[in-house]
């Protein structure tokens, strides 16, 4: 059997570390990366080995020559399946595909027997992990038989902490299905077209250990387990250092020189580097080439090659220090920090994010204050959204964020156009009506990322724009800046539509003057109080209630209703007894583009006065019509192993069970909703039923579930 190992990925998640060099050369306990994996194969006796190569190809020529191993490089990114097309001839008729930036002890022997003993086209290794939110999740059945992919999950996704590996058993089949020259993704692209072929695809769970190095925190904690004995792989003995304090477990490469110093347990120090005395260092990976001075503090980080650390710094858990950086005496690195190649960091100085050439780190979650940060946020809005963009603002204090933002934008060479101060649901309107690739809309204490279908951003494309803000300016070129007006009548004649032939409506209507000024209120003393803002609301009506006459009333409009994942699950019903079809999409699906009318607080409102005027009906008349909804929330804290917990709340009994944000058991009345929370640590709760009474025993009914797995977990 041959090998094919994948080494073209650019390791953008692990920068600085990869900086200088590709993701596969990242030493762990003194060895790149990649040679773990060709060890793992020459010890399997899988002797004929290919490997693809693209990022810094040139940095791993000289090691794959001397391995013996052939080389297939790509000219542009292939993805996965693209890229070992290329290796077609080279395969075989069943061969092995791995990737090159990892480390595992999988017994390969057995996994190949797997795939012969089953058959099919495709066979994966899976692993077990307790976080699945950087890997691909899959869903087997009894048999090993995979029914489903959830790559790059948000924790309501992650349904299990069964991965893909990334590393497979394949048979020479595969390849009619990859296209040449072509980016095509394994997860994404080809075992997804295999399974609606009716081709069966099985996961081999294998035991031992595995882990991706795709992560900064990832990486570190590799280097641990192995100098730990936890991976069935050699690495070479340390010997004594003369005149250093020295804990095991830990490597130690040649020409050290640490006389004076001490180094801690779980330490990786490669080669020609010098600690001098006083200084400590634990828990960390020191790249070849680095200078620690006296008295100076590392621990938990990463220095890479060539960097030098003066006298009395200290470097916090987590850390970063890009190759050849120079950080001078008295610094204090806070944790987390990552500083890219090359930079100085002046005497006593205090660091704390990222510093790169442009500024420190921003978190898209958060309005930041610093013109620095809009504009590395505008730069990765470039890289990830398109090259079309446009930008609006709640009010002219965000002038200043606008400004930076599209400096960011305009520096990647993207067009821009800025809409001023205007109201969000109009920007995400004229967002979806215009040839725009996506947009964002900065609030007084939020940001908003549009999709060109003025739906909010996907988890997908949030990470991406998260993993892209670190990415370093690649071009100097200034794409085209417009200011544009006059946009208002393009929505008022969206929402004229909806409300055509409305008549007086009978109802106090509270909401943007562009809305209440296309009809006329005409409301008695009692009448009901209709609200529109950053969602519908009556009254004192319950958020649910609401919902379902949305529900009702585009149903009976329309003919069908596309309602978000988070409709209470009482709208089947009320499709089902009146004559429509209700259909669930997440923003997640191909199809979210139907959701946009109801999720546009000003059209769904619009559609809900018609409705109610035209029938000549108040709102607690049409909520008499439909089935009453409780709803409950809790939240469960105080656990770290939500996979676990996942997979065995799936093994409940239920009437029926959906696996779409979290786990949703639904029952002919009732139904309860399982979310991870985003925190790693606990879950919420969603209880729905006719009443708070039969909510809240449902709620404890899975709370106490999930703390029984927990504990059965200690």
């Amino acid at each position: 059997m041959n090998a094919i190992i994948m080494a073209g990925g650019e390791g953008s998640r692990l920068r600085p570390l990869t900086g200088d060099i590709p993701k596969p050369l990242a030493p762990v306990a003194g060895k790149p990366c990649i040679q773990h994996i060709i060890d793992l194969l020459r010890f399997h006796e899988i002797d004929e080995i290919a490997a693809t190569v693209l990022y810094k190809k040139e940095t791993m020529v000289k090691l794959l020559t001397d391995e013996n191993v052939r080389i297939f490089e790509e000219k542009t990114p292939l993805g996965t399946a693209g890229s070992v097309k290329q290796c077609e001839n080279f395969a075989g008729q069943t061969f092995i595909v791995i990737s090159g930036d990892c480390i595992c002890d999988f017994d390969l022997r057995a996994a190949a027997a797997y795939h012969k003993s089953h058959g099919g086209i495709a066979t994966l290794i899976l692993s077990e992990v307790s976080n699945p939110l950087e890997y691909g999740v899959c869903v087997t059945d009894a048999d090993g038989v995979i029914t489903r992919f959830i790559e790059k999950p948000a924790w309501e996704r992650a349904y299990s902490g069964t991965v893909n590996t990334g590393v497979y058993i394949l048979s020479n089949e595969i390849f009619n299905f990859i296209e040449k020259d072509k980016k095509t993704d394994f997860s994404k692209d080809v075992f997804p077209l295999l399974m609606k072929t009716g081709y069966k695809i099985h996961g081999f769970r294998a035991g031992g250990y595995w882990c991706d190095i795709g992560s900064l925190d990832a990486y570190l904690q590799c280097n641990h387990d192995v100098l730990a004995g936890k991976v069935r792989i050699p690495y070479p003995v340390t010997k004594r250092i003369r005149g250093a304090s020295l804990t095991r477990p830990c490597y130690v490469g040649k020409n050290v020189i640490a006389k004076g110093a001490s180094i801690g347990a779980y330490t990786s120090v490669g080669d020609n580097v010098t600690i001098k005395s006083g200084a400590h260092v634990e828990k960390s990976v020191l790249l070849d080439g680095v200078s620690v001075g006296e008295g100076s503090f590392i621990k938990n980080a990463i220095i890479c090659q060539g960097a030098q650390i003066g006298k009395d710094v200290s470097v916090g858990d987590y850390s970063v220090l890009g190759s050849d950086c120079i950080v001078g005496d008295n610094c204090v690195i806070a944790a987390r920090s990552r500083i890219y190649p090359k930079n100085i960091i002046p005497a006593g100085d205090m660091v704390s994010g990222m510093v790169t050439h442009t500024g420190k780190e921003y978190d898209i979650y958060e309005v930041a204050q610093s013109p620095e940060a809009f504009i590395r946020l505008g730069r990765s809005m470039s890289v990830t959204a398109g090259k079309n963009l446009c930008m609006g603002g709640e009010e002219s204090e965000s002038l200043f964020r606008r400004q930076a933002l599209s400096s960011g934008i305009l520096s990647e060479g993207a067009s821009l156009t800025d809409f001023g101060e205007c109201d969000k649901n109009v920007f995400s309107y004229i967002v979806r009506k215009g040839d725009f690739d996506g947009g964002v809309y900065i609030g007084c204490d939020r940001i908003y990322f549009i999709e060109n279908d003025g739906l909010p951003s996907s988890q997908t494309k949030i990470k991406n724009l998260e993993k892209n803000l670190s990415v370093q300016p690649e071009t100097s070129a200034c794409g085209e800046y417009r200011v544009i007006s006059g946009y208002m009548p393009i929505y008022e004649d969206k929402l004229k539509k909806h409300l055509m032939g409305i008549g007086n409506v009978p109802f106090f209507v509270y909401g943007p003057d562009f809305f209440t000024n296309m009809f006329i209120t005409d409301p008695g003393e009692y009448s009901e109080r209709v609200y529109i803002g950053d969602e519908v609301g009556v009254d004192e009506y319950a958020p649910e209630t609401v919902m379902n006459a949305l529900c009702y009333v585009f149903g009976k409009t329309y003919g069908r209703v596309y309602i978000p994942y988070s409709y209470p699950s009482t709208a089947e019903k009320i499709a089902k007894d009146n004559g429509f079809e209700v259909i669930r999409i997440t923003l997640e699906d191909e199809d979210r583009r139907k959701l946009y009318d109801i999720c546009d607080p000003n059209v769904a409102g619009a559609v809900l006065l018609r409705y109610l005027t035209k029938k000549k009906m108040t709102f607690k008349e049409l909520s008499e019509r439909l089935p009453s909804v409780a709803v409950v929330t809790r939240e469960v804290f105080g656990t770290d192993e939500k996979c676990n917990i996942m997979k065995r709340l799936l093994n409940i009994p239920a009437k029926k069970r959906e696996l779409v944000e979290g786990i949703k058991f639904i029952d002919s009345d009732a139904a309860v909703q399982i979310v991870p929370r985003n925190d790693l640590h606990g879950f919420k709760v969603i209880a729905q039923a006719r009443n708070t009474e039969a909510a809240d025993a449902i709620c404890d009914f899975y709370v106490n579930k999930i703390k029984m797995v927990d504990n059965e977990k200690e």
